[in-house]
């Protein structure tokens, strides 16, 4: 609507002003049904105070997008809906600006959470398009109770342009300058934290002329706001003007002086503003309702049609749209397997042995499916192993009232009898670290193993509890940690605490006498112990001990540690486990001690990959794109790895002596491992080339500590003390004091000084010191890493356990995972190694590769000497067992159909299997007999096992599955039978001789330089 409207009388609405220059409330509109008079003095009305108020239209949603239409085209969120986003309103032209997700109020700390905060910044609707938006409307539908907040501010910007300072004005009219608006940036600045792994200077940016002329009212105006990204000059396309980010600070800051914006408060439903963005800015506002009330504000979008509406940006461009699940941070599924990968594969089972040291979590959740076993009876079986381990090892520091969990469990048990489930971790039993802070109602206490922190009550729960809570999880106990993650004293034990005492590992027993702080029986190491790490450039880290050894010793199947320099993945790999340290600034920590921000995170350990899955996305509010892993066939396309020498890489001999050939065995097979993956995948690179962590300095000089010992006392430890309602100490100098005064206890020998805390206290860096060493240590970390992934070639690095790239990892703020290898003979202590990933990569297929060919040295069959043997592959889901042999008599046409009548029922993976393997004295047993062996326990997948259980003894689908001699027929026949009943493959042993080999089993042959054809035995 081009063309300076005057200032006429207004005879069918009347107007009350809100501000002396802008902002008005309008009344006496007619909305269901506004004549043509009414609207034009509507449209009068807006091009003189820029944005009005309507209270009580009544307008339904269809009513809602008619009326604006009169205002010219309207935008469309179909366009806007990337990373498999749903329109949340059956009229497309409709935008959620609400609170609401799935019918629940959106917590403040879920992805939309953070997304969202970028609306409470000075913005205009639009800008980052190349066409930007005239009119926005937005309608009240639902609003949380009064006094709670959510009030909408405004800015008139046309008014603070004729204001500018004389020197700013001059700038601006002397020069033609151009705003280059992006979303990214906006989110980013919501929610920094966040997003701190986003660039925006990446993102596609749109251009629009920062001074322009508001032609409904014949004034100038300036066109800012926070999706501006930087200020370019016409003249200079592309290239910010050396003061752009001083100039959009200052004239950001002119237009939302007070003398310049009003709110408007929300008074009740059907209540819409309209706003002109091409003449004011806006900004949403919090309040308590937040988190708590649902806020339902629905707005339409005008499209621009003035002669500047496209900018300087080409009619034809694409609108951008922010992609959520585009981000860094979904990268934190680094080398864990996307748990949905198995569960169409679990539908098999018919019968489930719970053995609480193996069964995983997706074991679980699977019998949990299927009702062969419920939440109640899950946790009896934790609580036997609580019982049985935790005061030999001292895991738990305090675990959560019996009755309590028993009283949860049952409630869970008879919501998923009623149908209500509310996701795969429904009455699943954890284990947190005790940093993590728990409500009190929980019946655990939140000490960060300090004795000054007992009686200490949390306000409420931290997030990642609450998260937990909500997806039904059984919160069973605490973990022992090392005392305050270590900053108490340099070279204390790892996994000691004052209050917790020394946890040990399950797989060593006592530490030995005189044990170094990494040696084989001390499991674990405080992150702290920096310092001396650092000059021969090793530092693993370990403080999340508790945790580790609760997944180890079955008192759950999945835990949460927190990790600043290795504290997760370093006892995750010596308890063989799965784990992974998400990217920094990923996951929420309010509520959890945080030694530092800069370093910290939390998150996983357990027995398989695939656990950590929906954990993670729980974690982190956002699901995971499917690796090529999910097609069923673990390969190793496209998989770029290298893996790190383990002679340079390993822990220096001070802190960890070596006994009967432990280094040598686990160079070994570290080694064995590569070379197997070598022969499968081209692209595995080994030995490659990494800088130590000697190199991650800053000018010279050791960072890590500085951060460290100044983060800690001026942000971790009062925010931690900040969440308590009651504590017996407020500050480090009353946890020192305490110490002190209770050293019999606190200090004991040999832990009796507190050389960290007191370091802390004397710590007098100023923040800007500190933000410096911040930012260049981050940037150097990042620079030394990516060069490492581009001079190497490879997407992936990996690394023994015992070395120093949870270092590289911290300082970059990268995720970091852990996966295990094999264990020491000379004390079974389980060993493995980390690896990290350039972001925007995927390794969720190299877990999988890793699992089957890394692990799994060769098929099961193989491994026992199975001597009569058939196994059918389908394509689709399910399993079916034949109850006879006899139908595979493919020979015959009668037979032939039976065998496809019987599996086309199916929806699944078909396994028929013979049931002997052979025994010493040359005799065959039911191979059921090697469920008790190591290799059917520690090695064999998950849904093999199950189908070794059904047929070593239950019912298996068709009934059960008796012995039998393999039908004689040639491989091509075998073949031709596959190919008729629509199977992928099959697998046929007879006499101990392969017949028909499929790609799994010529795959573990060519990998092993054996010919395809032979004995099953090894």
């Amino acid at each position: 609507m081009p063309g300076l409207v005057k200032d006429t009388a207004l005879e069918t609405i009347t107007v009350r002003e809100l501000h002396p220059t802008f902002l008005a409330e309008v009344e006496g509109v007619n909305f269901p049904a506004i004549s043509d008079e009414q609207f034009s003095e509507i449209v009068n009305a807006m091009a003189k105070y820029g944005a009005c108020v309507f209270r009580s239209t009544g307008l339904s949603d269809e009513k809602h997008v008619e009326f604006s239409r009169r205002f010219g085209d309207l935008d469309n969120i179909a366009r806007y809906l990337t990373g498999g986003r749903k329109p949340r309103y059956e009229l497309l032209e409709l935008f959620d600006a609400g609170n609401i997700e799935n019918g629940a109020v959106v917590a403040k700390d879920s992805v939309r959470g953070h997304y969202n905060r970028g609306n409470a910044l000075w913005h205009v609707d639009s800008s980052f398009n190349p066409r930007r938006a005239s009119f926005s409307l937005l309608r009240a539908v639902e609003l949380p109770p009064p006094g709670t907040g959510g009030e909408t501010y405004f800015a008139d910007s046309r008014t603070a342009f004729e204001e500018l300072p004389d020197d700013l004005r001059k700038e601006l009219l002397e020069h033609d300058y151009v705003g280059a608006h992006t979303i990214v940036h906006s989110r980013k600045l919501g929610s920094p934290e966040y997003f701190k792994d986003l660039d925006a200077s990446t993102s596609q940016m749109y251009r629009h002329r920062i001074v322009q002329l508001h032609e409904p009212s014949g004034r100038n105006n300036l066109y800012i706001g926070t999706h501006m990204h930087h200020i370019e000059d016409v003249s200079h396309p592309g290239i910010a003007v050396p003061n752009s980010a001083e100039l959009i600070e200052r004239l950001l800051r002119h237009v939302t002086q007070s003398k310049y914006t009003r709110s408007v408060e929300w008074n009740q439903p059907g209540d819409m503003i309209i706003w002109d963005n091409r003449c004011v800015l806006h900004r949403a506002s919090g309040g308590s309702f937040e988190g708590k009330f649902k806020r339902d504000v629905r707005r339409t979008t005008v499209h621009d049609n003035s002669p500047t509406a496209w900018g300087l940006n080409s009619v034809d461009s694409e609108w951008q749209g922010f992609q959520r699940t585009s981000l860094e941070s979904l990268s934190i599924l680094a080398f864990s397997e996307v748990y949905t990968q198995n569960l169409d594969k679990m539908a098999q089972t018919h019968h489930f042995h719970f053995d609480p040291l193996r069964a995983t979590l997706i074991d679980l959740q699977h019998s949990l499916k299927n009702n062969e076993i419920t939440a109640v009876q899950i946790l009896e079986i934790c609580f036997a192993q609580i019982d049985h381990y935790n005061a030999r090892f001292n895991i738990l520091i305090s675990a959560a009232p019996r009755d309590s969990l028993r009283r949860r469990a049952k409630c869970l048990d008879d919501e998923r009898k009623d149908g209500k489930v509310r996701g795969p971790l429904h009455g699943i039993p954890i284990v947190l670290k005790d940093c993590i802070a728990t409500d009190p109602d929980l019946g655990m206490s939140t000490t960060l193993g300090s004795l000054a922190f007992v009686g200490a009550k949390p306000k409420q729960n931290s997030t990642v509890v609450q998260k937990l809570l909500d997806a039904g999880m059984i919160i069973i106990g605490k973990g022992n940690m090392t005392e305050l993650c270590g900053m108490k004293m340099t070279f204390m034990m790892p996994g000691w605490s004052a209050h917790g005492g020394q946890t040990l590992s399950p797989y060593v027993g006592p530490i030995e006498k005189d044990e170094t702080i990494l040696g084989h029986s001390a499991s674990f190491v405080t992150p702290c112990q920096l310092n001396s790490f650092l000059i021969s450039g090793q530092a693993p880290g370990g403080s999340s001990v508790g945790p580790a050894v609760a997944v180890s010793t079955g008192i759950a199947p999945i835990s949460l540690g927190s990790e600043t320099v290795g504290s997760i993945v370093t006892p995750a790999t010596r308890q063989g486990l799965y784990a992974i340290k998400p990217t920094v600034g990923a996951v929420d920590l309010s509520g959890v001690y945080a030694m530092t921000a800069f370093f910290d995170s939390v998150g996983p350990m357990a027995k398989s990959a695939s656990d950590l899955g929906p954990v993670l996305e729980l974690l982190l509010g956002r699901s995971f794109p499917l690796s090529s892993s999910n097609s069923g066939e673990d390969t190793w396309e496209n998989l770029a790895v290298g893996f790190a020498n383990p002679r340079e890489w390993k822990i220096v001999e001070d802190h960890c002596r070596q006994h009967e050939g432990t280094s040598e065995q686990m160079v070994a097979e570290y080694e064995e491992r590569v070379t197997a993956l070598q022969k499968l995948c081209p692209a595995i690179k080994y030995p490659i080339e990494v800088p130590d962590a000697s190199k991650l300095t800053v000018d010279g000089e050791q960072a890590i500590m500085p951060i460290a010992f100044w983060e800690f006392k001026n942000v971790g430890l009062p925010e931690f003390i900040k969440s308590l309602a009651e504590s017996p100490v407020r500050s480090l100098e009353e946890i020192i004091d305490f110490n002190e005064t209770h050293k019999d206890k606190a200090l004991p020998q040999p832990y009796s000084e507190q050389g960290d805390l007191i370091k802390c206290l004397n710590n007098d860096d100023a923040e800007e010191k500190i933000s410096d060493l911040r930012t260049k240590l981050r940037k150097i970390a990042r620079d030394l890493l990516e060069n490492a992934f581009v001079s190497n070639e490879v997407d992936i690095i990996a690394a023994p356990g015992d070395s120093a790239l949870c270092i590289h990892a911290a300082c970059a703020g990268y995720p970091l995972a852990a996966f295990p290898v094999g264990t020491l003979k000379y004390n079974g202590r389980p060993f493995g190694g980390p690896l990290f990933r350039l972001p925007g990569t995927s390794v969720a297929d190299f877990s999988a590769a890793w699992r089957r060919h890394g692990q799994l040295v060769a098929p099961w069959f193989v491994h026992f000497g199975v001597y009569e043997y058939i196994q059918i592959y389908l394509h689709n889901g399910q399993g079916v067992s034949l109850s006879s042999a006899d139908a595979l008599a493919a020979s015959s046409v009668s037979g032939r159909s039976q065998v496809r009548g019987i599996l086309g029922q199916a929806s699944g993976i078909a396994l028929v299997r013979c049931t002997a393997i052979p025994s010493a004295d040359g005799s065959h047993r039911p191979f059921g007999d090697a469920m008790a062996h190591p290799y059917f326990r520690d090695v064999v997948s998950v849904d093999e096992r199950r189908f070794l259980h059904a047929e070593s003894g239950a019912t298996a689908v068709k009934g059960d599955v008796p012995e039998f001699d393999v039908p004689d027929l040639g491989v091509d026949e075998w073949r031709a039978l596959a190919a008729d009943i629509g199977a992928e493959e099959v697998v046929v042993i007879k006499g101990g001789k392969v017949v028909c080999e499929g790609a799994r089993l010529e795959e573990w042959r060519m990998a092993n330089g054996e010919q395809p054809e032979g004995p099953a035995t090894r």
